[in-house]
């Protein structure tokens, strides 16, 4: 077993990892908070959201375009949604958290009567969550900017649905599994069912909450044996076989796979923030046709006045009268002297003193990326091309951690591969022959 380096944890409620940037975030029951601690040796942990939050009961990644949503069920319930993208350069809080509410948050709400485990499909352009409504139980699906809510899979099509549960995704198959913890059964359906499919009952006698997918087998964390449990997810005889994984595990909050192949895909939002100015996220092409797939532009909610295209429908933010927005954010315009805190750009432009050597350009003319001392790495540390640090053992290891690839060239050397049990791919990583097709 390996544990993450990461100390000081208490009540992890739900988890979520962003390959890419080998970022673990988490939420803290007892702060009401969602918090992050990326693995490249330099950081700590880090607070990403804080502020006016009430019981999140679960997060979901956008590993795509760094957008991250979590479900609160507690007051007015709520699915919200950030971006990411500003926080890598701004721990001190002087650029706001670009943020916005998408569903429910209101009195009159009835999308969220008793929801659990939100999860998002990034190539699709859906959001998925599970409605323990005693009513009307059903898996709920909706766009990703909250749009076109429906009940995906309710009693019509499962009539034993009762509290569903433990929402995943089988990427390799495009389908969404669940467990239901009153039936104690698991089941699935294609993620883009559009003319309903019978879903399929894959197990019985499943004691679990939590569910993950990872190659040929479902993984789950069984209460009543307190151990990490496996079953073929090709099996489909109601009484499938099943292994212990790891044994004497109890009180399981979260469990998650995590690989670089699940985390693969592009994005309308990928280059240019797709021409939005505050968050962009994907959505369907059609209610009909996913793919391929568009963007909705949302303006964060701390954004004066926001006007809707007539003709694209897509949000457009607009600071308060005698604001401008500049990195993400709305400031006074100042001539002549800058104020305290600030520095002046060679065009006259005044910035926060704190956008002054992160590696981006605020003043527009590159001037506050001047003579810059940026940090070097460490000794336990592999330099990357373009600056960035990461751990050396991550150095040769099958997997482009750098973005330019640079800890991946030609100076590693990979073991070769057995030809009888393995296949070598592209990259020089071995597999076993099984996963092939």
């Amino acid at each position: 077993d390996t544990s993450f380096p990461i100390g000081h944890l208490a009540n992890v409620q739900s988890v979520q990892f962003d390959y890419d940037e080998n970022c673990l975030y988490w939420v803290d029951g007892w702060d009401d908070a969602i918090k992050r601690n990326c693995l490249n040796g330099t950081q700590g942990t880090e607070t990403v959201l804080r502020e006016a939050n009430t019981n999140i009961e679960s997060i979901a990644l956008d590993w795509v375009t760094n957008n991250i949503f979590w479900l609160e069920t507690e007051k007015l319930k709520r699915i919200e949604v950030a971006t990411t993208a500003h926080l890598d350069a701004d721990f001190d809080n002087s650029i706001p958290l670009h943020r916005r509410v998408i569903i429910g948050g209101t009195t009159t709400n009835t999308d969220l009567v008793d929801p659990k485990s939100l999860i998002v499909s990034p190539k699709f352009g859906y959001l998925f969550w599970a409605e323990q409504d005693s009513k009307n139980p059903c898996i709920k699906r909706a766009w990703m900017d909250g749009q076109n809510i429906e009940c995906f899979v309710g009693q019509t099509l499962v009539r034993s649905m009762a509290r569903p549960q433990g929402l995943t995704i089988d990427s390799q198959r495009d389908l969404l599994f669940w467990v239901d913890t009153a039936s104690y059964e698991i089941w699935y359906i294609p993620l883009t069912s559009t003319v309903r499919h019978l879903p399929t009952r894959l197990a019985n006698n499943v004691h679990a909450m939590y569910l993950t997918v990872f190659k040929d087998e479902i993984y789950y964390a069984d209460y009543n044996r307190n151990a990490i449990m496996a079953i073929n997810k090709y099996q489909e005889s109601g009484n499938v076989s099943r292994r212990a994984v790891k044994s004497n595990v109890a009180m399981v909050t979260d469990l998650k796979v995590f690989t670089q192949a699940t985390q693969i895909g592009s994005s309308p939002c990928r280059q240019g923030n797709g021409q939005c100015s505050s968050i962009c996220v994907e959505r369907p092409n059609n209610q009909t046709t996913p793919m391929p797939l568009n963007r909705t532009c949302l303006c964060a909610d701390f954004y004066a006045t926001i006007q809707i295209d007539p003709t694209s429908k897509l949000e457009r933010c607009q600071c308060a009268k005698g604001e401008v927005a500049a990195n993400g954010t709305c400031v006074k315009p100042v001539n002549g002297t800058c104020e305290n805190g600030q520095i002046a750009c060679a065009n006259g432009r005044c910035i926060p003193s704190t956008w002054q050597c992160d590696r981006d350009n605020d003043c527009g003319d590159f001037t506050d990326e001047h003579d810059c001392a940026y940090m070097t790495c460490s000794s336990l540390q592999f330099e990357c091309d373009n600056g960035r640090c990461i751990p050396k053992h991550w150095h040769c290891d099958h997997d482009p951690d750098c973005a330019d690839g640079t800890d991946e060239g030609e100076q590693c050397e990979y073991s070769d591969c057995n030809n009888g049990t393995q296949f070598k791919c592209s990259n020089n990583r071995c597999i076993p022959h099984r996963w092939i097709c």
